[in-house]
Parts: C-alpha cells; sequence; structure tokens
C-alpha cells in the first residue's frame, strides 16, 4: 500500500516499534523518518580525514603488533588522557600516531570508552580537532610542546627501533576496561575495505550518509528482534561518527533511547558466518 493509504505514520524515533505496527510503515514512511535524523558532526569531512589517519597508520604496520600496541596504549592511557583533559581549550591537538591509533580504537567501543574516561579523568573526553594532512603539522607541535612540559622523560614520538626499552617503564595499573589490543588487532583491515578511491568522492560519501541514516532507523525498528550489519561504506560512517564521542551519544540516543554499541568482534565475512549470511 502506499504511504497515502496508511492511517499511521512510523512512530517517534527513540520510541520501541511494536512487532505488529511495522507492517503497516510504508517504504516512503521509513525513507522519510530515515532522513530526518538529526547528525550533529560532519561525517563526511570526518570520513575522509580518518581515511588519511588509517592510510598513515598503515604504512607503519609495526603499530599492529601486540608488544607495539601495549606501550601506545600505556602512552594513551597515562599520558594523553590526562593531557587532552587538561587542555582542551588549547585548540587543536594531534597526539603522536602511535596513541592515535589506540585512542581511534578505543572510541570504537563507545560504550566503554565513556565508562574508561569517566574512570581516568572523570568524565568523557570529546575530539574537537580534525586537522587535514596540509593543518596536522601545527596541531602535532602543539600538542608536543604541551606533552614535553608535562612529560620531560617521556619521548612525545614512539621510535620503534627503541620500543623494546620503553616497555621496560613502569607504568601505573590500567584502569581501561576495554581490551584494546585485541581491539586494535581487529581494526587492522578496515583501511583495506575502505581504501578504493571512490570512498574519497564526495558524491559517495553524501550517499553513505544517507544510508548510514537508514542504518540508524533499521537498527531502532528492529532493537531485540535481530543482528543489523552494515556495508563497508555505511560502516565507514559509523566509525566517523564515532570519532565525535559527545555527538555520537547524543545523535543515536536520540533515534535509539541509548548509546548505539558497536561490537566491532562481528568481523568473520567467511562462508557460512554471520556476516556472510
Amino acid at each position: 500500500p502506499s504511504s497515502q493509504t496508511m492511517a499511521k505514520a512510523s512512530p517517534p524515533l527513540a520510541q520501541a516499534v511494536p512487532l505488529a505496527e511495522l507492517a503497516e510503515i510504508t517504504l516512503d514512511d521509513a525513507k522519510r523518518d530515515a532522513a530526518a535524523i538529526k547528525i550533529s558532526a560532519d561525517l563526511i569531512r570526518t570520513a575522509k580525514v580518518q581515511i588519511a589517519f588509517l592510510r598513515s597508520v598503515d604504512e607503519v604496520p609495526e603499530l599492529y603488533q601486540p608488544a607495539i600496541a601495549t606501550m601506545a596504549i600505556q602512552r594513551y592511557e597515562h599520558c594523553w588522557l590526562p593531557l587532552l583533559a587538561a587542555n582542551e581549550g588549547a585548540g587543536p591537538l594531534a597526539p603522536p600516531l602511535d596513541v592515535e591509533w589506540a585512542w581511534h580504537c578505543h572510541m570504537l567501543c563507545p560504550t566503554v570508552y565513556a565508562t574508561d574516561c569517566a574512570g581516568v579523568v572523570g568524565r568523557t573526553l570529546d575530539k574537537t580537532h580534525f586537522p587535514t594532512s596540509q593543518h596536522r603539522r601545527g596541531a602535532t607541535e602543539n600538542a608536543r610542546k604541551l606533552w614535553t612540559s608535562a612529560y620531560p622523560d617521556i619521548p612525545f614520538d614512539l621510535h620503534l627501533h627503541f620500543a623494546p626499552g620503553m616497555s621496560a617503564k613502569q607504568w601505573p595499573a590500567s584502569r581501561l576496561q576495554y581490551p584494546l589490543v585485541d581491539a586494535i588487532g581487529r581494526q587492522q583491515v578496515f583501511y583495506f575495505q575502505v581504501s578504493p578511491p571512490h570512498f574519497q568522492h564526495d558524491i559517495f560519501l553524501a550517499k553513505a550518509l544517507e544510508r548510514y541514516k537508514r542504518f540508524l532507523y533499521m537498527m531502532k525498528m528492529q532493537q531485540g528482534t535481530g543482528l543489523t550489519i552494515p556495508m563497508y561504506d555505511i560502516d565507514l560512517m559509523w566509525h566517523a561518527h564515532q570519532m565525535h564521542p559527545l555527538a555520537y551519544a547524543a545523535d543515536t540516543t536520540a533515534v535509539l533511547g541509548k548509546v548505539a554499541a558497536h561490537d566491532d568482534t562481528i568481523n568473520d565475512r567467511t562462508a557460512g558466518s554471520t556476516l556472510e549470511t
């Protein structure tokens, strides 16, 4: 039936949808309501910056190694999070590549990220600056000055050749609940998935954003009834959204009534797997 013949419109976004009502929601209704979802961050720009960042990480494959990842996580938790918390108004800041990689993977588990931030610095830390390649040097130098002042005995850059010696440093016990080393291992394949050139095109990304809104709408409709798995273009937008922790929490709560969980442990696409089917 057409949308004109339906007496009942689809329900408010954060309201649970009884199964009996799903059949009464037309395709036109669904498209309209999905398009109305508010995203309070520029996901197209963030997606482009994110792909460039992932390329930089992929050019240093040592960052995927568990021993190096462990050191990056220690530097991230004990140096970067407190430094950022103390300097949120200091202008654009870009952490060292290893630290930003740990931060990136941590934000991809938004509910635990918020809990971990609260445990380390007392509040959720937002990521507000996404410098493009031509502006990244200045943001990096800003962070380097603050880091060197706060931690004169800890190098800002992780020199991979000297990493074994740095690993001997006695760091405080971790307060992070999220197993970040495992997450880093899982996320190393994502750049390959979004590296084709068309993932940088504005028209493609605009369509991906439209599809991501429809994906959020599907998540709302299927709450508690099934697994909603995105395609790679949608997943890129989903990841980009999570790079804005405060906006992501507010936006997805408006749609779902809670912060949308992101489970990157479901990544097996082999024949017969959950994702393949």
